[in-house]
């Protein structure tokens, strides 16, 4: 697929442990910026859009940064993950409020 749709030929340069470990670091940086205002003490009322804002900005450089492997903008690439991310959070939060409504049920 790599190649037939994206022309991306694969080259292997390292042993696979490196990618693993690069990939393990990745999502951790840009899985823990959501938790950021949590953990380092912004003031309540303003912890869920300052999670919300560094969501979004850390899903816009992990598309933008998609672009060095797609070779397409850097940012439509970021934009495109940007959208993709928002619409993955108001589908879960859909489904929260949902469950809540229906059933009573609030994890």
């Amino acid at each position: 697929m790599l190649l037939e749709e994206l022309k991306i030929i694969v080259e292997e340069d390292g042993p696979p442990i490196t990618h693993g470990a690069m990939t393990f670091v990745a999502f951790l940086v840009a899985g823990g910026m959501p938790l950021i205002p949590y953990v380092f003490g912004v003031p309540t009322d303003a912890q869920f859009l300052v999670s919300i804002i560094a969501t979004g900005i850390s899903l816009f450089i992990v598309g933008a940064l998609r672009s060095l492997v797609t070779k397409r903008s850097w940012l439509r690439s970021g934009l495109e993950m940007l959208g993709v991310g928002a619409l993955a959070a108001v589908a879960a939060y859909g489904v929260g409020y949902a469950v809540k409504t229906f059933f009573g049920i609030t994890i």
